[in-house]
This record gives structure tokens, C-alpha cells and sequence, in this order.
């Protein structure tokens, strides 16, 4: 009987044992739960900047977007974030970066991040796609050209040659090559095609009253959604009859009417544009210049560098302002023709001031929790400058964050079981202004009892 009760007492232990043991299996699986990474963005879609936006610095502004990593579970190593990207570029290392699109086109771009950490414990890829698009409203003052075809003749013979010379008076078309796609009806094009001028050989049996051309010129700024075709007619008749050119200048094109005055090295801002130099492309079109003839410059402010029909205007250290060049073509002390001008904007860019950095905390309560409490974390930031949005990233060391994420926030549950170091919780903001190089994370730990 004795030895019966002794079997029996021993097999009880065991089974305890066996009992006992499995719960601490399922308490260190549940303390050792795989990581599962996100990738949040700051905006749903990133927007191309009108071109008249682009001296802004407003966040809804940049081609950019902010990217948080984030997690619930435990993190106990120092976690290292390999980002690649399909277009653009990314600033920053760590759980939250800037993703720049400046100068990509509209498209879906990817972004993708590999999670590793010193002990080789995580080694993760996640990734996320983003549309660019262009900016549906535009509140710019677009200056567009006018086009006008104009022809050396009044009246052509049938089998006679005539001449269309397409002018775009005013507008902007700065740094643009352009194109110049040509058609005729009652005749062909014998020379010219692709560029400002062509001459026509019209049809010898013509079946309209004139021969028509019209152009339709490719290269300027879509955006802008300036008209971009013009048409022009010369009537057959039984003699070609000449058609007097203008004398003198007919028009002036710069090949921009914009300069931004540039910021210092330390104050530049990465998404403010500014003229690589302060010099404008001036070029006088005419189209019967005397022989012999000058074209005389007179500027507001700067100086002309060079001569003749295409000349340099220097704005160098000239203040912010509206500055009229004009045009005129002299011959033996007498003016021919019209005097033609343009005007050119100096404006001032948008510099970074002196960066003020604001202060991180993290406030939690300073008492000794329990093994398995629940503790709420807050972040304090104060000098906060700007209205860009901010992005929440929170890290815990032990335990795991069971509400909150990627708010100011967090709840935490504490692990029941503490091991000789105390949790730690780590917060990394996002929306700083990158070019400021603020810090950006703080850490504080948790005072927790450790278990027997």
C-alpha cells in the first residue's frame, strides 16, 4: 500500500513538472513573439508642385513624403533600417525617414526597408508604394505666348514658292527646346520643317482658294495649358504680290523672366529653387534687319554683355524687383521700326533661418510597477516650430504596446517576467524640417520590479 502511494505521489510530481514546464514554454513564446514591421506614410499620395510654388515652403508643398517604421512587439537590440527606393531619394537613417520625389515624374514609386538587428534575431523586408501626380490646381499668373504666322507675300501664283515665319511674341518658355510641327494644304513644304520658319512650294493645280499652313509648337510646359497651335492662309492669285516684312525689331525673348535670388550655403532650403546664375538669354527676332544695322539695349538695372541679336543680360547683385530690357535697331543715328521690351522678375527665395530645436520627453509615472501592469507613455514636445504633421514612433525594449501606435499616447503591457535590465521606451518623431538636423529621438526607462 505504501509503495503505492509512493507511485502515485511520483507520477502527481511529474505531471506538475511536465505542467509547470509547458506554461513557462507558452510564457517565453508569448515574451519571444516574431516582430511584425509596418511602413506608415505621413500622406496618401504626393503632389507635384505648380512651378510658381516652388519658392514655398509650406509641407503640403514638398515632393516628399515621411516614412515611420513601426512595431508593437519587443525590440531588445539596436535595430539597423537598409532603405531602397524605385525613384528618388531618402534622407535620414533609423525607424522614420524623408522619402524626396523632387524632379521624379508622376508614377508609382516602392520603397522598401530591411530590418536587421546586431544578433541577427530579425532580418525582415517589408515594402510600400506611393502614387506622384500632378498638382490638380494651380494658382499661378501664367504668362502665355502669343503666336502669329506671318507670310512674304499677299497673294501667290499657283507652282510659286512662299514663305511663313511663326513668331511667339511675350510668355514664358524659359530652358525649353521646342519643336515646330508644320502642315499645308495646296502645297508642300520644301524646307524648314521643325523650326520657325518654312518655305512652301504651293501646288501648281490647287484646289482651294489659298494655300493654308498651320503649326502646332511641342515642348512648352503642359501644366501651363497655353495654346500651342496658330494657322495662316495666302490667297492664289495671278501674280505673286510681295508682302513688306516689318522693319526692325518684332519681337524679344528672354529665356526666362524669373530669377530667384539664391540663399546662403547654411540657410538653403532643399525644395527652393534658385537661378544657377543671374543672367538671362536675350535674343531680338526681325525679320528684314537693315544691313549694316545695331541692335541698341537699354536696361533698368544690371548690364548687356555682348552684341548683336542675341545678346546677355547680367542681373548680378541686383535687389529683388521688376527690371524692363528694350530693343531697337539704329542705322546711321536713326531708329528703324518699333522698339520691343520684356520684363524680368528678381524675387527673393525662401531661406532657412536659424533652426530652433525642440525639446523631447517622454512622460510615464516614476513608481515601481509590477511584472505584467499596463503603464500609459506620453510624448512632451515643446518649441515645436512649423505645420508639418507629426509622425509618433515608440519602441518598447520589453512587453509590448498594446494600443496607441503612431499617436502621442501609448499603453504598454509590462512582461511578466524581468530580466536584469528595466524596460526602456524609445520615441522617434518625424516632421522636423530635415535640413535643421535636429535630434529627433529620446529614451526613458521604466521602473519595474524584477521577479525572484
Amino acid at each position: 500500500m505504501a509503495k503505492f502511494l509512493y507511485k502515485t505521489h511520483l507520477f502527481t510530481v511529474i505531471v506538475a513538472a511536465l505542467f509547470a514546464s509547458s506554461q513557462l514554454a507558452i510564457v517565453n513564446r508569448s515574451e519571444t513573439t516574431t516582430n511584425d514591421f509596418e511602413i506608415i506614410f505621413d500622406k496618401t499620395e504626393v503632389v507635384i508642385p505648380c512651378r510658381c510654388l516652388e519658392r514655398k515652403v509650406k509641407a503640403e508643398d514638398e515632393p516628399e513624403l515621411q516614412v515611420s517604421i513601426v512595431t508593437s512587439t519587443a525590440v531588445r537590440n539596436p535595430l539597423t533600417f537598409n532603405y531602397a527606393v524605385s525613384g528618388g531619394k531618402v534622407i535620414g537613417s533609423g525607424p522614420i525617414v524623408v522619402w524626396d520625389l523632387d524632379e521624379m515624374a508622376p508614377g508609382t514609386y516602392e520603397i522598401s526597408v530591411e530590418i536587421t538587428d546586431g544578433e541577427n534575431k530579425i532580418g525582415k523586408r517589408i515594402s510600400k508604394t506611393v502614387k506622384l501626380i500632378f498638382s490638380p490646381e494651380c494658382d499661378c499668373n501664367v504668362s502665355c505666348p502669343s503666336l502669329e504666322i506671318r507670310t512674304d507675300k499677299k497673294a501667290v501664283r499657283p507652282d510659286d514658292k512662299v514663305i511663313f515665319h511663326l513668331s511667339m511674341l511675350g510668355g514664358e518658355f524659359a530652358n525649353r527646346t521646342l519643336d515646330y510641327d508644320w502642315t499645308v494644304a495646296d502645297g508642300r513644304i520644301e524646307s524648314g520643317q521643325g523650326t520657325e520658319e518654312i518655305t512652301v512650294l504651293t501646288d501648281k493645280h490647287h484646289e482651294s482658294a489659298e494655300v493654308e499652313v498651320s503649326v502646332e509648337v511641342n515642348g512648352l510646359n503642359p501644366s501651363f495649358n497655353c495654346p500651342v497651335r496658330a494657322s495662316e492662309s495666302v490667297a492664289f492669285g495671278k501674280q505673286s504680290i510681295p508682302n513688306d516684312f516689318p522693319t526692325g525689331p518684332i519681337a524679344l525673348r528672354l529665356d526666362d523672366q524669373e530669377l530667384v535670388a539664391a540663399c546662403p550655403p547654411e540657410k538653403k532650403i532643399r525644395h527652393v529653387r534658385s537661378s544657377p546664375d543671374m543672367i538671362v538669354e536675350a535674343q531680338v527676332e526681325s525679320l528684314k534687319p537693315l544691313r549694316g544695322s545695331r541692335i541698341r539695349y537699354e536696361v533698368a538695372a544690371g548690364q548687356i554683355l555682348g552684341n548683336g541679336n542675341r545678346v546677355q543680360w547680367d542681373l548680378s547683385n541686383i535687389p529683388p524687383g521688376t527690371y524692363k530690357i528694350s530693343a531697337g535697331e539704329w542705322f546711321d543715328g536713326k531708329q528703324y521700326g518699333e522698339t520691343v521690351s520684356q520684363t524680368v522678375n528678381i524675387v527673393s527665395a525662401v531661406c532657412m533661418s536659424d533652426p530652433v530645436c525642440p525639446i523631447l520627453r517622454i512622460n510615464a509615472s516614476e513608481r515601481t510597477f509590477e511584472p505584467g501592469d499596463t503603464v500609459d507613455v506620453s510624448a512632451m514636445i515643446s518649441g515645436l516650430r512649423g505645420s508639418m504633421p507629426i509622425l509618433y514612433n515608440w519602441m518598447t525594449s520589453e512587453g509590448q504596446i498594446i494600443s496607441g501606435q503612431s499617436s502621442n499616447v501609448v499603453r504598454i503591457k509590462l512582461p511578466s517576467i524581468v530580466e536584469a535590465r528595466q524596460p526602456r521606451v524609445t520615441l522617434t518623431i518625424g516632421g522636423l524640417n530635415p535640413d535643421t538636423a535636429c535630434p529627433n529621438s529620446v529614451s526613458k526607462e521604466i521602473n519595474m520590479q524584477s521577479t525572484p
